[in-house]
């Protein structure tokens, strides 16, 4: 999750809430890496998922939340 926060757009200002595309493209992509002999280690790294979320199309997909959904306030913290 601590990816798919840092990866929101940068006047992101929808609920923090993620689309279940993003996360089962981001997990499908993290197996499927492991599979073919990643290191468990370096996939499951924040740097990689930050990259493999941000591989999956996550910020143009919460910008479009955003534009959207103009009336809804971010809950929480990006941190």
């Amino acid at each position: 999750m601590q990816a798919m926060v840092l990866e929101l757009p940068a006047k992101y200002e929808g609920p923090i809430e993620f689309p279940m595309k993003t996360v089962a493209q981001a997990a499908r992509h993290a197996l499927l890496r492991i599979a073919g002999g990643a290191e468990p280690r370096d996939v499951m790294s924040i740097d990689s998922w930050r990259r493999i979320v941000a591989g999956c199309g996550h910020q143009a997909l919460m910008a479009i939340v955003t534009a959207l959904s103009p009336r809804l306030k971010r809950s929480g913290s990006r941190a």
